[in-house]
């Protein structure tokens, strides 16, 4: 069997097919998954009474998925990179706001061109 992550229907017949009682290892056959799958996806999302729910598990599945992707977000993650991209873009956004038209445009392009060369 290829491995794949347990759905949320699956989640929700694991959790009603643990309260009828039923063994982990039919359980695991019935949903066509490894039993070690389920025994994983068990432990790993039992609530604080140590039963299996299929709502707090779905729950605790994607506060683990935001968690691990936190890695990636560089901007978040990287204050100096925030600020300096927020910055970077108040810029942008000023100058595209400051003139209507082209012509407007090129003649503050100018005046900021002449400004810095000191002319």
């Amino acid at each position: 069997m290829p491995y794949k992550h347990i759905t949320p229907d699956q989640r929700n017949e694991l959790s009603a097919l643990k309260r009828t009682k039923i063994r982990q290892e039919e359980i695991a056959q019935l949903l066509g998954k490894n039993r070690t799958t389920i025994y994983r996806e068990i432990i790993r999302n039992k609530n604080k009474n140590g039963k299996y729910d299929a709502r707090i598990a779905k729950q605790k599945t994607k506060k683990r998925r935001i968690k691990a992707n936190q890695r990636f977000r560089k901007i978040e993650n990287n204050r100096w990179l925030r600020t300096y991209l927020i910055k970077k873009i108040k810029v942008l956004v000023a100058r595209t706001d400051c003139g209507k038209n082209k012509k407007e445009m090129a003649r503050r392009q100018i005046k900021t061109y002449r400004q810095r060369q000191h002319l």
